[in-house]
Protein backbone atom coordinates (compact mmCIF):
# COMPACT_ATOMS: atom_id res chain seq x y z
CA UNK A 1 0.00 0.00 0.00
CA UNK A 2 1.32 3.53 -0.67
CA UNK A 3 2.61 6.13 2.28
CA UNK A 4 2.02 9.32 1.28
CA UNK A 5 3.65 12.01 3.90
CA UNK A 6 1.05 14.74 4.86
CA UNK A 7 2.21 18.23 5.95
CA UNK A 8 -0.22 20.61 8.02
CA UNK A 9 1.52 23.80 8.70
CA UNK A 10 0.04 27.24 9.91
CA UNK A 11 3.39 28.79 7.85
CA UNK A 12 5.77 28.24 5.39
CA UNK A 13 8.65 27.49 7.49
CA UNK A 14 7.12 24.71 9.34
CA UNK A 15 6.05 23.79 5.59
CA UNK A 16 9.67 23.93 4.26
CA UNK A 17 10.84 22.07 7.33
CA UNK A 18 8.85 19.05 7.17
CA UNK A 19 9.35 19.08 3.42
CA UNK A 20 13.26 18.88 3.92
CA UNK A 21 12.62 16.23 6.27
CA UNK A 22 10.09 14.12 4.19
CA UNK A 23 12.89 14.27 1.02
CA UNK A 24 15.42 12.68 3.57
CA UNK A 25 12.95 9.83 4.11
CA UNK A 26 12.86 9.11 0.21
CA UNK A 27 9.23 9.40 -0.19
CA UNK A 28 7.84 10.07 -3.54
CA UNK A 29 5.04 12.15 -2.39
CA UNK A 30 4.12 14.58 0.20
CA UNK A 31 0.68 16.23 0.69
CA UNK A 32 0.31 19.46 1.87
CA UNK A 33 -2.88 20.72 3.75
CA UNK A 34 -4.55 24.12 2.24
CA UNK A 35 -7.25 24.88 4.70
CA UNK A 36 -8.92 28.74 4.19
CA UNK A 37 -10.64 28.61 7.94
CA UNK A 38 -14.09 28.91 6.43
CA UNK A 39 -14.08 25.79 4.22
CA UNK A 40 -12.17 24.05 7.59
CA UNK A 41 -12.61 25.55 10.69
CA UNK A 42 -8.06 25.74 11.05
CA UNK A 43 -6.46 27.84 9.07
CA UNK A 44 -3.13 26.62 7.27
CA UNK A 45 -0.20 27.90 5.37
CA UNK A 46 -1.50 29.07 1.80
CA UNK A 47 1.12 30.53 -0.43
CA UNK A 48 1.01 28.74 -4.12
CA UNK A 49 4.60 30.80 -4.84
CA UNK A 50 6.37 29.56 -2.12
CA UNK A 51 5.11 25.91 -3.19
CA UNK A 52 7.33 26.98 -5.93
CA UNK A 53 10.43 26.81 -4.43
CA UNK A 54 9.72 23.73 -2.88
CA UNK A 55 9.29 21.96 -6.30
CA UNK A 56 11.63 23.41 -7.59
CA UNK A 57 13.97 21.84 -5.17
CA UNK A 58 12.90 18.63 -5.15
CA UNK A 59 11.59 17.80 -8.78
CA UNK A 60 11.78 14.08 -7.97
CA UNK A 61 8.97 14.40 -5.06
CA UNK A 62 5.59 14.37 -6.48
CA UNK A 63 3.40 17.50 -4.61
CA UNK A 64 0.16 16.96 -4.18
CA UNK A 65 -2.57 20.12 -2.12
CA UNK A 66 -5.53 18.94 -0.37
CA UNK A 67 -7.64 21.85 -1.24
CA UNK A 68 -10.04 22.46 2.08
CA UNK A 69 -11.47 25.95 0.95
CA UNK A 70 -14.66 27.13 -0.44
CA UNK A 71 -14.85 27.22 -4.00
CA UNK A 72 -11.51 25.87 -5.71
CA UNK A 73 -11.96 26.39 -8.87
CA UNK A 74 -11.25 30.10 -8.40
CA UNK A 75 -7.40 28.91 -6.83
CA UNK A 76 -6.69 25.82 -8.15
CA UNK A 77 -4.95 26.69 -11.13
CA UNK A 78 -2.54 28.66 -9.27
CA UNK A 79 -1.18 25.54 -7.36
CA UNK A 80 -0.55 23.81 -10.38
CA UNK A 81 1.39 26.58 -11.82
CA UNK A 82 3.50 26.31 -8.87
CA UNK A 83 4.11 22.50 -9.44
CA UNK A 84 1.56 20.55 -8.00
CA UNK A 85 1.25 16.98 -9.42
CA UNK A 86 -2.20 16.15 -7.70
CA UNK A 87 -4.77 18.13 -6.67
CA UNK A 88 -7.53 16.74 -3.81
CA UNK A 89 -10.82 19.18 -4.02
CA UNK A 90 -13.67 18.29 -1.92
CA UNK A 91 -16.66 17.61 -3.39
CA UNK A 92 -18.42 19.53 -0.34
CA UNK A 93 -16.56 22.75 -1.24
CA UNK A 94 -18.88 24.49 -3.30
CA UNK A 95 -17.02 23.64 -6.90
CA UNK A 96 -19.37 23.94 -9.60
CA UNK A 97 -17.91 21.30 -11.68
CA UNK A 98 -15.51 18.82 -10.24
CA UNK A 99 -15.22 17.47 -13.63
CA UNK A 100 -14.22 21.28 -15.38
CA UNK A 101 -11.33 20.70 -13.06
CA UNK A 102 -9.96 17.57 -13.59
CA UNK A 103 -10.16 18.15 -17.44
CA UNK A 104 -8.26 21.85 -16.90
CA UNK A 105 -5.55 19.99 -14.60
CA UNK A 106 -5.41 16.83 -17.17
CA UNK A 107 -4.81 19.21 -20.20
CA UNK A 108 -3.15 21.90 -19.37
CA UNK A 109 -0.87 21.08 -16.72
CA UNK A 110 -0.60 16.92 -16.69
CA UNK A 111 -1.89 16.50 -13.08
CA UNK A 112 -4.27 14.43 -11.54
CA UNK A 113 -7.48 15.18 -9.54
CA UNK A 114 -8.56 13.53 -6.53
CA UNK A 115 -12.02 13.86 -4.82
CA UNK A 116 -12.05 14.64 -1.53
CA UNK A 117 -15.28 13.31 1.02
CA UNK A 118 -15.36 14.78 3.90
CA UNK A 119 -16.14 12.49 7.02
CA UNK A 120 -19.82 13.74 7.52
CA UNK A 121 -20.59 13.40 3.84
CA UNK A 122 -23.16 10.65 2.73
CA UNK A 123 -21.37 8.70 -0.49
CA UNK A 124 -24.44 7.65 -1.92
CA UNK A 125 -24.43 11.94 -2.65
CA UNK A 126 -21.45 11.41 -4.68
CA UNK A 127 -22.35 8.20 -6.86
CA UNK A 128 -25.42 10.08 -7.81
CA UNK A 129 -22.84 13.16 -9.25
CA UNK A 130 -20.06 11.47 -10.61
CA UNK A 131 -18.44 8.77 -12.62
CA UNK A 132 -15.73 7.49 -10.17
CA UNK A 133 -14.74 4.33 -12.12
CA UNK A 134 -13.87 6.44 -15.43
CA UNK A 135 -12.68 9.54 -13.78
CA UNK A 136 -11.76 9.81 -10.36
CA UNK A 137 -9.74 8.87 -7.28
CA UNK A 138 -11.59 9.44 -3.97
CA UNK A 139 -9.82 10.55 -0.78
CA UNK A 140 -12.13 9.47 1.97
CA UNK A 141 -10.72 11.85 4.93
CA UNK A 142 -11.17 10.22 8.58
CA UNK A 143 -10.79 12.36 10.92
CA UNK A 144 -12.24 16.15 11.26
CA UNK A 145 -11.26 18.70 8.47
CA UNK A 146 -8.29 20.37 8.60
CA UNK A 147 -6.81 19.08 11.85
CA UNK A 148 -3.73 16.75 11.81
CA UNK A 149 -4.68 14.26 14.85
CA UNK A 150 -7.84 13.15 15.68
CA UNK A 151 -9.82 10.10 16.14
CA UNK A 152 -9.97 7.77 13.02
CA UNK A 153 -13.38 7.34 12.14
CA UNK A 154 -14.73 3.22 12.08
CA UNK A 155 -17.38 4.30 9.57
CA UNK A 156 -14.28 4.89 6.82
CA UNK A 157 -14.10 0.77 6.48
CA UNK A 158 -17.84 0.70 5.46
CA UNK A 159 -17.34 3.10 3.30
CA UNK A 160 -14.10 1.80 1.58
CA UNK A 161 -16.03 -1.43 1.18
CA UNK A 162 -19.09 0.20 -0.58
CA UNK A 163 -17.16 2.34 -2.66
CA UNK A 164 -15.20 -0.88 -3.62
CA UNK A 165 -18.60 -2.66 -4.76
CA UNK A 166 -19.40 -0.26 -7.24
CA UNK A 167 -16.15 0.57 -8.81
CA UNK A 168 -13.55 -1.91 -7.67
CA UNK A 169 -11.19 -0.41 -9.81
CA UNK A 170 -10.79 3.13 -7.86
CA UNK A 171 -8.28 4.29 -6.25
CA UNK A 172 -9.63 5.04 -2.69
CA UNK A 173 -6.59 7.29 -0.50
CA UNK A 174 -7.54 7.30 3.27
CA UNK A 175 -6.51 10.61 5.50
CA UNK A 176 -6.10 10.96 8.85
CA UNK A 177 -5.98 8.84 12.14
CA UNK A 178 -3.42 6.49 10.53
CA UNK A 179 -0.90 4.28 12.65
CA UNK A 180 0.24 0.66 11.54
CA UNK A 181 -3.50 -1.01 12.97
CA UNK A 182 -5.76 1.65 11.01
CA UNK A 183 -3.56 1.20 8.18
CA UNK A 184 -4.01 -2.42 8.16
CA UNK A 185 -7.75 -2.21 9.08
CA UNK A 186 -8.29 0.18 5.54
CA UNK A 187 -6.07 -1.89 3.74
CA UNK A 188 -8.17 -4.75 4.44
CA UNK A 189 -11.06 -2.66 3.56
CA UNK A 190 -9.77 -2.02 0.19
CA UNK A 191 -7.67 0.95 0.34
CA UNK A 192 -4.78 1.48 -1.82
CA UNK A 193 -2.71 4.39 -0.25
CA UNK A 194 -3.18 6.24 2.63
CA UNK A 195 -2.10 9.82 4.41
CA UNK A 196 -0.55 9.99 7.19
CA UNK A 197 0.94 12.87 9.04
CA UNK A 198 0.86 12.88 12.71
CA UNK A 199 1.73 9.14 13.14
CA UNK A 200 5.45 10.36 11.44
CA UNK A 201 5.80 13.59 12.60
CA UNK A 202 4.62 12.94 16.75
CA UNK A 203 6.93 10.24 16.43
CA UNK A 204 10.68 10.22 17.89
CA UNK A 205 11.54 8.46 15.10
CA UNK A 206 10.25 9.86 11.88
CA UNK A 207 12.16 7.41 9.76
CA UNK A 208 10.81 4.50 11.81
CA UNK A 209 6.81 5.52 11.40
CA UNK A 210 7.40 5.54 7.88
CA UNK A 211 9.04 2.13 7.76
CA UNK A 212 6.42 0.94 9.85
CA UNK A 213 3.51 2.02 7.69
CA UNK A 214 5.49 0.91 4.72
CA UNK A 215 5.74 -2.74 5.65
CA UNK A 216 1.83 -2.78 6.32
Amino acid sequence: MEVIVGINCPDFECVRKHWDAAAALGVRAVQIDVTDGVFAPARTWNNPAELAELTKKNPEISAEIHLMVEHPESVFENWLKAGAKKLVVHFESGVKSLSLVQKTAKDFYGAETIIGIGPNTNIEEIVKSENLSLNFSVQLVAVPLGFSSGEFARSTVGKIKYIKSLWPNVKIIIDGGMNPDTAEQVKDAGADAIVAVSYIWKNTSPEKAYQELLRV
